[in-house]
């Protein structure tokens, strides 16, 4: 699975989660101002730093059980019955590596790159 996205300096301005769809939405605006919905499908868990003003990121990865860095499960303390989950279920890691604000980790079956503004529109 790969980002289509440069993501260092996107900024967070929206974090939704639907329950009845199993969903995780996160707007993001990019440093040319387009605006993102990233949406993550399949939820099977997540942690994240707490929502502050300033909401920005270095970068987003996405990792697959094989590809997962050592550093990520220690960093976060990546809960054993996620991982557990992540490798059964062929699910993914996203991680929100935050330069302010939020960051953390989604684990999930699925991810979108859903645009939703430019400056054209």
């Amino acid at each position: 699975m790969d980002k289509q996205l440069d993501y260092h300096d996107a900024e967070i301005t929206k974090l939704e989660y639907l329950i009845e769809k199993n969903e995780l939405i996160i707007r993001i605006r990019t440093h040319n101002e387009a605006i993102y919905d990233l949406r993550f499908i399949e939820i099977l868990g997540w942690e994240f730093s707490s929502f502050e003003i300033q909401n920005h990121l270095l970068d987003f990865r996405i990792y697959n059980s094989e590809t997962l860095p050592a550093y990520i499960l220690e960093e976060y303390e990546v809960q054993a019955a996620y991982l557990d989950l992540m490798k059964n279920m062929n699910g993914y890691l996203f991680e929100l590596d935050p330069a302010t604000g939020l960051g953390g980790y989604i684990i999930a079956l699925d991810f979108q790159e859903n645009k939703i503004k430019t400056l054209d529109n």
